[in-house]
């Protein structure tokens, strides 16, 4: 099968929907299938380019957010898609490149798909800039938007029961398909803890992640565990933010900046917990990999979360305040690692995706010729 994917966001960008892709198309190739991106890139990252599955596209870096980028004239990918004959349309953006899989999609009517990856209206505080009256406005328009957006695909897909409900709520129908993890390099080291108390997150550094609850409950803990340890691993546009806001508050963090995919596993063994503060989450594959490594986590009560963490299992769900995050970690650092990453067999296993992505491209495929 042959598959065009879209999205916003691609190498070199370092963010959750980046991971999850290069997951996808090396599990596609894998079992023989040709797949094509096309995404926004800089003049240095087109012309330094030599994959030819990879089609960037010039644009702009977002003003508040440099580190995305807005594709200029995405529909000059027209003779390139011509040329390819591709069975079934893939988009994981919503911006200028998703817009351009629905132009395509129509024009040479090939069936689309496409994944909800963020919680949209989240995003609104970008540009009501804490207004409360325009964030409102702002969160109506976006999910307007974010409604006909996604009803021009043939089917859309969400990683969470969590998410298929908050869009079931706007009147759009969606089906599940958990996102899975790289089993080959997310394993348990077997080693056994030192004598210190290690807190790691790992995210984008956004207003979105919820950030300073997180190191309140950590300066909470640490009143009763002075020896422990707080590293954040990540960037984003708040991370000026967020370091003031721990120099204000005389929490003790470590920003260590992006690790790369393959260097975190050591990261997750090494932490004692692993705590997402974030409501933002549309399923947590941080999450996921951490407790693949055997690692517990801390997350918030009713997210996506919810669907990952068992309590007193691999980890436990807080009140989003920092008394009870706190109170979670010092929980859930006691709980046995030796059988925490069997809870999450199923987000390592490869062939549960792929057989349900094969099904509904297969499926959508086939009513096309009806």
């Amino acid at each position: 099968m042959k598959m065009a994917i879209f999205t916003d966001t691609f190498h070199p960008n370092v963010d959750g929907i980046t991971i999850v892709l290069k997951n996808v198309v090396r599990l596609l190739k894998g079992k023989g299938n040709e797949v094509k991106i096309y995404c926004p890139g800089s003049l240095e990252t087109k012309r330094n380019n030599t994959d030819n599955g990879i089609e960037y596209n010039l644009s702009l870096s977002v003003p508040v957010y440099p580190q995305y980028r807005l594709s200029l004239f995405p529909f000059l990918h027209f003779m390139n898609f011509k040329s390819e004959k591709f069975d079934v349309i893939h988009s994981h953006g919503i911006a200028a490149e998703g817009l351009t899989a629905i132009l395509f999609s129509k024009l040479f009517k090939i069936p689309s798909i496409v994944t909800y990856h963020t919680n949209m209206d989240f995003l609104s505080h970008y540009i009501s800039l804490g207004n409360n009256s325009i964030d409102l406005i702002m969160k109506k328009m976006i999910m307007g938007y974010t409604a006909w957006y996604l009803n021009q695909f043939d089917l859309v897909t969400v990683p969470s029961k969590n998410t298929q409900k908050k869009l079931k709520e706007y009147g759009l129908n969606s089906v599940v398909i958990p996102t899975f993890i790289n089993g080959s390099i997310f394993t348990p080291s077997g080693k056994k803890p030192k004598k210190e108390f290690k807190i790691l997150s790992v995210g984008r550094i956004i207003k979105e992640k919820n950030f300073e609850t997180l190191m309140l409950a950590f300066k909470k803990l640490r009143e009763q565990f002075p020896e422990a340890e707080f590293t954040i691993v990540g960037e984003g546009p708040a991370e000026k933010y967020y370091k003031e806001f721990a120099e204000q508050k005389d929490v003790d963090v470590n920003f260590i900046g992006v690790v790369e995919n393959e260097k975190l596993p050591e990261l997750y063994r090494k932490a004692d917990v692993f705590a997402l503060s974030s409501v933002f989450e549309t399923q947590g594959l941080v999450a996921l990999e951490s407790i693949a490594c055997g690692t517990p986590v801390v997350g918030i009560k009713n997210t996506s979360l919810g669907e990952i963490v068992s309590s007193g299992k691999n980890g436990y769900l807080a009140e989003n305040t920092p008394d009870d995050i706190a109170d979670k970690i010092v929980k859930a650092k006691s709980i046995p690692r030796h059988k925490i990453h069997q809870t999450v067999k199923e987000a390592t296993d490869e062939q549960i995706y792929y057989s349900n992505l094969m099904k509904i491209y297969g499926d959508l495929i086939e009513s096309r010729k009806h």
